[in-house]
């Protein structure tokens, strides 16, 4: 897959200025920038990340399939990615990923969306792969999307273009 992961950014929730944390984590103008975000703090981070003039693939979890975050970040929202969880816990796969993640962290015990966040990792970077990307370095959407998974279960990219267009009225609907 390739890529190198050079920060780790932790932030507060509910607050209204995420430029410290934006500046942070685009220095060296990433290609990719995985944002594990909450709606109404991810709307505030693309909002101000699009204001800032930074430029990068944003990757998220289910905060990008919202119609709220979508609602609420407007314009800014374009061309996040982002993935639904889905963990079907009685497949191959997903043992051998609870094996690895018990041997690397002495634990058998996977954090909340844990084996969610690694599967929508891997997705994500296999789409922008297959995809490649357009003459500024931004992702070109995968159509159809990968299929299955080296991690815990195979997922499905989403985009925000899918949550405008999605019934759902509520988070994660």
């Amino acid at each position: 897959m390739g890529g190198t992961v050079t920060d780790l950014i932790a932030y507060d929730e509910k607050k209204t200025d995420y430029r410290t944390e934006l500046l942070r984590a685009s220095k060296g103008a990433p290609p990719a920038i995985v944002n594990l975000t909450y709606i109404n703090e991810g709307a505030v981070q693309f909002k101000q990340a699009f204001e800032m003039g930074i430029k990068t693939q944003w990757l998220c979890g289910s905060a990008a399939r919202a119609p709220k975050m979508v609602e609420l970040a407007g314009k800014a929202a374009e061309g996040v990615m982002g993935t639904y969880p889905s963990v079907p816990q009685n497949t191959k796969a997903y043992q051998a990923f609870k094996e690895a993640y018990k041997k690397k962290y002495g634990d058998d015990k996977i954090p909340i969306f844990g084996d969610y966040n690694y599967d929508m990792v891997y997705v994500a970077a296999r789409a922008i792969e297959r995809g490649g990307t357009t003459a500024d370095g931004s992702a070109r959407p995968c159509r159809p999307p990968p299929r299955g998974s080296r991690g815990s279960r195979a997922t499905r990219p989403s985009t925000t273009s899918e949550a405008r267009s999605s019934q759902s009225t509520g988070y994660g609907s």
